[in-house]
C-alpha cells in the first residue's frame, strides 16, 4: 500500500466511521471504551504506515506527529467528551505519557510502541534484519571481545555457578572455573562474576584466574579495556565509584558504561563520573559493540524470550528474533542466548 499523508479530513472521517460501529451500545463508559479501541484498530487497518494514539486524560508528548482534537457527543448531544488524536509515521520519533487514569475509557494506542508504565515510545519494526545461525551447546550468558573471541557460561552446575567455555570455531572448549556472568576483554581474555559475587579475570585464557577486590552482580569490559561492574546493592559503588541501582551493564569503546537499572530503564554515561542520559524504552539486557553500536533485549514477550533491538541514534530499532541475553561482535553482529539456552550468531545485519 502506498504511503498516504494523514489529513484533518481523514481523521474526522475515521471518527464518524468508528462512531457508527458503537451505536448499539447504550452505556456511556461502554461507548467510550469501545470507541477508543475501535478507533485505533480501524486506523491501523486503513493507515498501516502510522502509529496512532487517542487519549482523553492529561498527557505529555513529543516527537513528530499529526494532532487533532475531537469533541464527541455520546448521549443525544447532552454530553460531550474531548479526545486528542495523534498519528505518527512509523520510524519517526514519538512518545506520549498518560498523566491521568488508564484503561480504554481514557486512552488506546496501536502500532509499534514500547511501553513503560503509562509512557509509550515508538519503536522501529523489524524489516528483514539478521538471519540467525544456531551454534551447538547451551548457555546462560555470553560475551564477545574486540578480537572476536566468544565465551559463554554454560548450564552445567560447577562450584561458582556454571561451566565456562570458549568457542574454537567449531565447538566449545571447557576451561577451569565456574561463574554466572561473563564479559570479554580486548585481548580475548574473559572476566567473570561467580555465584558468590566474586570477580575474576583470566590470566591465560585456559583456566588461570586472578581474583579482583569487591563483589558484583554483573560485569562489562569495553574495547578499550575499561572494566565496570554492577555492585551487590543500590548503595554500593559500581565501576569508578558511581552509585547506581543497576541490573545489567555494558561498556562502549570510549570506556563509558551503558546500564539497565532494576526498573528496566536504560542509561548511558555522559562523563564516566556519575552523569547519565536516560534513553527511551525498557530492557532486560544490554550490549555495546566495539564500533559503538548499542543493543538491548526488550521486555516485550516473543518466541525465544523478549524482543531484540539496536540503537539507531534516536530510537530502538526492532529486529527479528527473541532472546534473554545479548553481546555484540566487532562486525556489529549480535550473538544471543534464548530462553531455552540455545546460542545464536547473527548473520547479515546492517
Amino acid at each position: 500500500m502506498a504511503f498516504l499523508p494523514i489529513t484533518a479530513e481523514l481523521i474526522d472521517e475515521l471518527v464518524n466511521e468508528t462512531f457508527s460501529l458503537i451505536t448499539d451500545i447504550t452505556d456511556l463508559d461502554g461507548k467510550r471504551s469501545s470507541f477508543t479501541k475501535y478507533y485505533v484498530t480501524e486506523a491501523r487497518k486503513k493507515y498501516p504506515d502510522y502509529n496512532v494514539v487517542i487519549i482523553h486524560t492529561k498527557h505529555n508528548r513529543d516527537g513528530i506527529f499529526i494532532h487533532q482534537h475531537e469533541e464527541l457527543n455520546y448521549l443525544l448531544d447532552i454530553k460531550s467528551i474531548g479526545y486528542e488524536i495523534y498519528f505518527s509515521k512509523i520510524g519517526d520519533p514519538f512518545w506520549l505519557e498518560n498523566l491521568g487514569d488508564g484503561g480504554y475509557i481514557n486512552w488506546a494506542y496501536d502500532g509499534y510502541f514500547e511501553r513503560d508504565g503509562n509512557r509509550i515510545t515508538a519503536s522501529v519494526p523489524a524489516s528483514g534484519g539478521p538471519t540467525w545461525q544456531q551454534l551447538p551447546g547451551l548457555a546462560t550468558d555470553i560475551g564477545v571481545g574486540r578480537d572476536g573471541s566468544v565465551w559463554i557460561i554454560g548450564t552445567n552446575p560447577v562450584p561458582g555457578g556454571f561451566g565456562i567455555f570458549h568457542w574454537n570455531g567449531s565447538a566449545w572448549d571447557s576451561v577451569n572455573g565456574g561463574a554466572v556472568r561473563i564479559a570479554v576483554a580486548p585481548n580475548g581474555e574473559p572476566w567473570v562474576v561467580n555465584n558468590a559475587g566474586n570477580i575474576f579475570r583470566s590470566t591465560d585464557g585456559k583456566g588461570g584466574w586472578q581474583q579482583l577486590p569487591g563483589v558484583a552482580t554483573d560485569i562489562g569490559v569495553g574495547s578499550d579495556g575499561s572494566a565496570w561492574i554492577i555492585g551487590t546493592s543500590g548503595s554500593n559503588p559500581a565501576g569508578n565509584g558511581i552509585d547506581t541501582e543497576g541490573n545489567r551493564i555494558a561498556v562502549a569503546p570510549d570506556g563509558s558504561p551503558w546500564m539497565v537499572n532494576n526498573a528496566g530503564k536504560i542509561f548511558r554515561s555522559t562523563d564516566g563520573k556519575g552523569g547519565w542520559q536516560q534513553l527511551p524504552g525498557v530492557a532486560t539486557d544490554i550490549a555495546v559493540g566495539s564500533n559503538g553500536s548499542g543493543w538491548i533485549i526488550g521486555t516485550n514477550p516473543v518466541p525465544g524470550g523478549f524482543g531484540i533491538f539496536d540503537w539507531d541514534g534516536s530510537a530502538w530499532r526492532s529486529v527479528n528474533g527473541g532472546a534473554v541475553c545479548i553481546t555484540v561482535a566487532p562486525n556489529n553482529q549480535p550473538w544471543v542466548v534464548n530462553n531455552a539456552g540455545a546460542i545464536f550468531q547473527a548473520k547479515g545485519f546492517k
